[in-house]
């Protein structure tokens, strides 16, 4: 649960996520909160939850990473600390659809951890970062060009997409 500057929120949340009973580890990054939040979070008793701070703010993707790099789950649920986000709505969701779900393994959506969104971003950076076009075809005509380097790199792209290329459509045990 990436966390920052949420001292008035955070146990609260913590608390609803503990009310589930579903999680084994609860691993809360205070991503280098300048409030109360670390003070609140030491208040905390439960052995379920372990905190990992940052010592400055490096950002939500690294926080992300931090909780993953962190946690001994082969399953991992990314919980926002924000409070529209309640472990009610996730709970019951699961309730209502344990008959459908199929759990699978898929990329973090953080441009700073997705693979995709990565090999997205060199293109942008390589095609038209701090670049002007006249004419829009020459912007398209560069966003083609960027694609088909990219797309001849096919070793960065395995290397980057790792055990998801190995296993993109295997469902997890549950």
């Amino acid at each position: 649960m990436p966390i920052y500057n949420e001292e008035a929120t955070a146990v609260e949340i913590l608390n609803r996520v503990l009310a589930v009973n579903l999680a084994d580890e609860i691993i809360v990054v205070d991503d280098g909160s300048t409030d109360g939040t670390a003070a609140a979070l030491e208040k905390l008793t439960s052995d379920t939850v372990r905190i990992v701070s940052h010592p400055h703010n490096r950002g939500k993707g690294a926080a992300v990473r931090s909780g993953i790099q962190a946690a001994h789950g082969d399953l991992i649920l990314i919980q926002d600390g924000a409070r529209y986000h309640t472990s009610k709505a996730t709970r019951e969701f699961i309730e209502q659809h344990k008959d459908r779900l199929i759990v699978y393994q898929l990329p973090s959506y953080s441009p700073d951890y997705n693979p995709i969104e990565y090999l997205w971003k060199k293109v942008k950076t390589k095609a038209t970062h701090n670049r002007y076009f006249a004419e829009f075809v020459k912007l398209v005509n560069s966003v083609e060009e960027a694609l088909h380097v990219l797309a001849a790199q096919s070793d960065e792209i395995l290397r980057l997409m790792g055990v998801y290329t190995k296993h993109i459509a295997e469902p997890l045990a549950v």
